[in-house]
């Protein structure tokens, strides 16, 4: 049996999910963290990147956690 894991990263217009999945396909943990998306005009949605990049660092850590268990 693999230890493999991987890590699967969701980006959507509200949150940003990290999912770690085992070598079988079974979801091991799950969390997530807010986006902000701004209209500024109608029809247009816009998000930071490094909005981004501060919820991955804020699900990850959570999501380790809760793989260890």
């Amino acid at each position: 049996m693999s230890n493999d894991l991987f890590l699967g990263i969701d980006l959507g217009a509200g949150s940003l999910k990290v999912t770690l999945i085992d070598a079988t396909g079974a979801v091991v943990a799950e969390a997530a963290a807010p986006v902000t998306t701004a209209a500024p005009e109608s029809g247009w949605s816009e998000q930071d990147p490094a909005n981004w990049w501060t919820a991955v660092c804020s699900a990850l850590p959570r999501l380790l956690e809760k793989g260890q268990g």
